[in-house]
């Protein structure tokens, strides 16, 4: 068959999209990284982009299964190399959750605590003001931080949703590379399976807290509805997606442009289901209707303005026109660069899209571009359009399940086993035992106030001074079971004095304060079952006073000693 024009396109797509993998991971792996991680995670994201677009605008007849099928033992192997892989996935997104503390990474993830929290106190979120130390409001669809009330009142650390929602979504593409292998289509199963493996590596780089995907199987579920013409629910799914990112007002732009088009006397009904989604989980929050106004519109452009703009740092770490405009300052042009676009892309899809996949890749292309032209455009952002390409890519791969026919069974595996994973890797590599300030290994759960490591040679022990009045560490834990902290720890012997407090709070909840003596002594805290959380858990350590050795003549030292700690354990208890 002779080829035509979309045939070199997607032969073309392809072999840029290994080479913008190959070039991405040859630079994710020089040891000392004299690159800007996030020019890095947005080549990625073109490589992905060009990549599912070249799956998703294939040729018909494709992914046609073999004449031949695989044998027994091949669809065995193959399909325990794609298990493998995703658990594999699950500790790559797991180990980074249980080690880093969220606001290392990003704000999303602590403001949704505290307005979920707020929520459960019977107070409306939407109204309240917090500081990270910046200015910080709920800003987010009621369906994006909904999700997250279950894990709140379960005590999960919150990320874990977050980590299987991720899971959720690399799952597709490898059921889809492992579908395409048992069908003999081994180049289209190797470009699912790396799509799979560098979005997770993407994922994996604090997009839990960055980007929080509690919405991303709507967009699956979506899609798939409406490729398969179930109109009806595809609409009422799509007003969700606007309750929980305002961007997808783009989506249902063009898909009211294309039902206008192909299926007008479905218009009033699917016009009046989106808006009835979109509108009803903010039913519960009318009253503060001025508030939720304020925070997605004018707040949304102070944080752009007075905190991402004027901070360099902040600025390199975002991947649009805004990164481009702001040194020339000429961010007066988004809003002319956003309308137009926006507008273009629903007159081409009223015009030339005929099938609901073709309707669909203009709605990811919407979603791109009104991030690219956003306030504050973080590669992460672009993940929406991602998935949706993911959805799209993956209709109709024969022996790929489909939502028609098995639909309740199949979200239940959809569920249950990106959670199997995650239960896997935070009961296998999630609980702290002692924490050794001596040790590099577990430096990252030292967040805040440890100094250089120092060695008392009476004593024979190795540790490290607190620089300043307070001492904060993670405790990752399997479990909410009672458990008591012990802190190897002693008072610095230059204080005015001679007296020194230490107060020990875990999450936010004081368990031990009484006196610390200037020898080593072990403070050990009883912390009842209702203050732990499965997963990452904050311990703060204060002391009543700090004093710089330079200041009391003791010796040449700027820094403020309070106390040494040397180790931190956890043991459990019986009740």
């Amino acid at each position: 068959m002779k080829k035509t024009f979309p045939d070199y396109a997607l032969e073309f797509a392809c072999i840029i999209s290994i080479f913008l993998i190959f070039l991405a991971f040859s630079a994710t792996s020089l040891g000392d990284r004299p690159y800007d991680v996030h020019a890095v995670a947005g080549l990625a994201v073109l490589a992905l982009f060009c990549l599912a677009a070249a799956v998703a605008h294939r040729p018909p007849g494709e992914f046609r299964p073999a004449a031949a099928p695989m044998s027994g033992y091949g669809r065995v192997l193959v399909s325990g190399a794609a298990i493998a892989l995703a658990v594999w996935q699950g500790y790559l997104l797991i180990v980074p959750a249980l080690s880093i503390p969220p606001l290392e990474t990003g704000d999303m993830i602590p403001i949704i605590e505290l307005g979920v929290k707020t929520l459960l106190n019977g107070v409306n979120p939407y109204s309240q003001v917090w500081w990270f130390p910046w200015e910080m409001r709920i800003v987010y669809g009621p369906v994006l931080w909904f999700p997250y009330i279950l894990p709140t009142a379960a005590g999960l650390d919150l990320r874990l949703l977050p980590i299987c929602c991720d899971l959720m979504i690399l799952a597709l593409p490898l059921a889809a590379a492992r579908s395409l292998a048992i069908a003999k289509r081994p180049f289209a199963a190797a470009l699912a399976a790396a799509f799979s493996v560098l979005f997770a590596a993407l994922l994996a780089q604090g997009s839990s807290c960055l980007q929080t995907p509690s919405y991303w199987p709507l967009i699956i579920v979506f899609a798939w509805q409406f490729l398969a013409k179930r109109h009806k629910t595809a609409a009422f799914t799509l007003g969700l997606l606007i309750a929980a990112r305002v961007n997808m007002l783009v989506a249902a732009l063009i898909y009211l442009g294309y039902m206008a088009r192909r299926h007008r006397d479905r218009l009033p009904v699917g016009v009046g289901l989106c808006s009835l989604g979109a509108v009803l989980p903010y039913l519960a929050f009318i009253k503060e209707y001025r508030a939720i106004a304020y925070n997605s519109g004018p707040f949304l452009a102070y944080v752009a303005r007075d905190l991402i703009w004027n901070n360099a740092e902040f600025l390199r770490k975002t991947f649009g026109a805004a990164t481009l405009l702001v040194p020339l300052h000429a961010t007066w042009l988004l809003p002319w660069l956003q309308a137009p676009g926006v507008c273009a892309l629903v007159w081409l899809c009223w015009k030339f899209a005929k099938t609901p996949r073709q309707a669909l890749s203009w709605m990811a292309l919407g979603i791109a571009v009104v991030t690219f032209t956003h306030w504050l455009p973080s590669h992460t952002y672009y993940y929406d359009a991602l998935v949706m390409w993911v959805a799209i890519a993956l209709a109709g791969i024969p022996g790929l399940p489909t939502p028609r026919g098995r639909a309740w069974r199949l979200l239940a595996v959809w569920v249950a086993a990106p959670a199997a994973i995650v239960a896997f890797w935070v009961f296998f590599a999630g609980d702290a035992a002692t924490i050794h300030v001596e040790d590099p290994g577990q430096a990252p759960l030292l967040r805040q106030g440890f100094s250089s490591l120092e060695y008392d040679p009476n004593s024979n022990i190795r540790y490290s001074w607190v620089d300043g009045e307070e001492a904060v560490v993670s405790l990752p834990r399997n479990s909410r079971a009672r458990a008591s902290v012990r802190i190897l720890c002693r008072a610095y012997q230059g204080l005015a004095d001679g007296e020194q407090r230490i107060t020990v709070l875990v999450n936010g909840n004081i368990v031990q304060d009484n006196a610390l003596p200037a020898i080593w002594t072990h403070i050990v805290a009883d912390v009842p079952e209702q203050y732990w959380k499965i997963g990452d858990n904050e311990l703060r350590i204060r002391f009543d006073c700090a004093v710089s050795p330079a200041q009391t003549g003791a010796w040449a030292d700027t820094r403020r000693l309070s106390a040494a700690i040397s180790s931190i354990s956890v043991e459990p208890r019986n009740k």
